[in-house]
C-alpha cells in the first residue's frame, strides 16, 4: 500500500512521464475507446502527408479507426495533408487547430460530426466538401481559415451556422470577416439555404458576402420561394449578383434586412398582396431594378431599403403605406 501511494504521489508531482496514448503504429498514435481506435497526439508531431488506416492491429486484435481525438493534430505546422479512413465517424474538438500548413483534407462519407474549433487557423485550406449524411459541425470549426474559396453542403445539413466559418473582427481589423474569401457556395437542396442566417454575431457582418450560390451544381439565377415562407431571413440572398428572377410566396409578410442587397441582376419585382414590411437595406444597391409596384397592404419601407437602385424609373405606392424611413430611395437617380 505504501509503494502504491508513493507511485501515485510521484506521478502527481510529474516525476514520472505519463503517456497520452496507448500505442503507436507506423507513426500514428492511438487509444482504444469502447472497442474502437481513436487517433491521438503522441511524442512526435505529425508532419507531411499522413494516411490514417481504416483498421489498426494492437495486442493481437484489429480495431476500426472511427474518430480523431481532441487536440490530436494540434499545432502540427508541418502537416500538409491527411487522408482520413472510410469508416471515420467523428473529428474531435480542436483536433487540427493551428495546422497552418494543412492544404488538403477530404472527408469520408461515413463522417457525421466535426467538433468545436476542429480546424481553426488552418489558413492553407481553400476548399471544403462535407459528405452526405453529415449533420453537425461544431461552433467555430473553420474560423480564421482565411483562404477558403469554395464550400459544399449536403442535403442532410438542414441549415448553415455561419459562426462555424466566420469571425468578425472589431476595431483594428476594421470589421473584416474571416470568411470574406469565399467565392462559391454549393448546397444540395435550396431548403438548406432558406434556413440559414448569414448575419454573424459580432458587428452584424454578412457572411461570405462575395460568394455565388449554386444549387445542385447550377448557378442560382432564379428562385421560387415556398408558400410556407412568411419571412425572408436577413441577408439571405445578399450579393447574389447572378440572380435574375424571384417568385415570392403568397403568404409572405416580411422581407428582412439586406435580404436582396447588391443583387444587381434583378430588374423587376412582383410582390404578393399580403406583404406588410420591407426592412432596412432589403433591396439596396440592386442597380438593375427598373420598376416597382408595391402591394396594397404594405405598411412600411425601412431605412435605405432601395438605396442606390440607380436604374429605377417607376415606383407605385399604395394608399395604405404609413412609413417610408430615411434614405429609403436615396441615390436612385
Amino acid at each position: 500500500m505504501k509503494k502504491i501511494f508513493l507511485l501515485l504521489w510521484f506521478v502527481l508531482l510529474g516525476l514520472f512521464e505519463v503517456q497520452a496514448y496507448q500505442f503507436e503504429k507506423n507513426g500514428i498514435y492511438y487509444d482504444i475507446v469502447n472497442g474502437k481506435a481513436v487517433v491521438v497526439s503522441g511524442d512526435v508531431s505529425y508532419s507531411g502527408d499522413v494516411v490514417i488506416p481504416e483498421t489498426v492491429e494492437y495486442d493481437g486484435q484489429h480495431y476500426v479507426v472511427d474518430s480523431i481525438g481532441e487536440w490530436a493534430f494540434n499545432s502540427c505546422s508541418g502537416l500538409m495533408s491527411v487522408k482520413l479512413p472510410e469508416k471515420l465517424r467523428a473529428i474531435g474538438s480542436l483536433a487540427f487547430v493551428d495546422c497552418y500548413g494543412l492544404t488538403s483534407i477530404s472527408f469520408p462519407t461515413s463522417l457525421k460530426v466535426i467538433g468545436y474549433g476542429a480546424f481553426q487557423n488552418c489558413d492553407g485550406l481553400t476548399s471544403l466538401s462535407f459528405p452526405e449524411g453529415m449533420t453537425q459541425i461544431g461552433g467555430g470549426a473553420f474560423q480564421r481559415c482565411g483562404r477558403l474559396e469554395t464550400l459544399f453542403f449536403p442535403s442532410t445539413m438542414k441549415s448553415i451556422d455561419w459562426g462555424v466559418f466566420c469571425e468578425s473582427h472589431e476595431n483594428e481589423y476594421g470589421g473584416e470577416c474571416t470568411c470574406d474569401s469565399i467565392r462559391r457556395i454549393e448546397v444540395k437542396g435550396i431548403a438548406t439555404w432558406f434556413n440559414s442566417n448569414r448575419f454573424t454575431e459580432r458587428n452584424h457582418h454578412v457572411a461570405a458576402p462575395y460568394a455565388d450560390l449554386y444549387v445542385n451544381g447550377e448557378l442560382l439565377t432564379e428562385v421560387v420561394l415556398p408558400d410556407t415562407m412568411t419571412r425572408i431571413r436577413p441577408a439571405l440572398f445578399y450579393g447574389c449578383q447572378k440572380l435574375r428572377s424571384v417568385v415570392f410566396p403568397n403568404n409572405l409578410k416580411v422581407i428582412d434586412d439586406c435580404a436582396f442587397e447588391n443583387c444587381t441582376g434583378i430588374e423587376n419585382l412582383e410582390f404578393p398582396q399580403g406583404l406588410d414590411s420591407i426592412r432596412s437595406l432589403a433591396f439596396s444597391r440592386c442597380e438593375g431594378l427598373k420598376d416597382i409596384q408595391f402591394p396594397d397592404r404594405l405598411e412600411g419601407i425601412g431605412v435605405s431599403a432601395f438605396f442606390g437602385c440607380k436604374s429605377l424609373t417607376s415606383v407605385i405606392f399604395p394608399n395604405g403605406l404609413s412609413t417610408i424611413e430615411e434614405f429609403a430611395f436615396s441615390e436612385c437617380i
